[in-house]
């Protein structure tokens, strides 16, 4: 066995699977590509997908990954754990930590100016959220308080 899979299984105990192993391969991942390899990144390190021109960023605490995946098919294959905030972003619930209005860069056919906004934790990044979404995402605060 090699060090990773060691890693995962608990104690010598002699079984083909321990519980520790079958808890770990139960965590929900997103596969992407890196430099010709395959990089399981478990949900719970996701912070926000989003989309730049015909490509989706994927930012972690550690790293960002660039996906060839539409950002809908995300948001529908990663469900609850994520709110849509734009047409061009996802974030992870439990990483939100702020909504307010804030002076942004224009994005696109945006001219930048005062929008709402969300605050990513740990990399302390501020995503736009489009007016439409700003009562999901105050819906999605308050009940993270409860």
């Amino acid at each position: 066995t090699s060090a990773g899979e060691s890693a995962s299984v608990s104690g010598r105990t002699g079984r083909t699977v321990a519980p520790a192993a079958a808890a770990a391969a139960e965590v929900p991942v997103v596969v992407v590509s890196e430099r010709g390899r395959l990089v399981r990144v478990p949900l719970t390190e996701v912070l926000y997908l989003k989309a730049e021109l015909k490509y989706v960023t994927l930012r972690t605490l550690k790293h960002t990954y660039v996906l060839d995946e539409s950002l809908s098919d995300l948001e529908v294959r990663l469900g609850e754990r994520f709110l849509r905030v734009h047409r061009n972003a996802l974030v992870a619930r439990r990483a939100v930590r702020a909504l307010e209005r804030r002076v942004m860069a224009g994005d696109g056919d945006d001219d930048g100016g005062e929008t709402w906004a969300v605050r990513m934790a740990p990399v302390d990044e501020w995503l736009a959220v489009s007016r439409r979404q700003v009562a999901a995402v105050r819906e999605a605060l308050a009940s993270a308080d409860a």
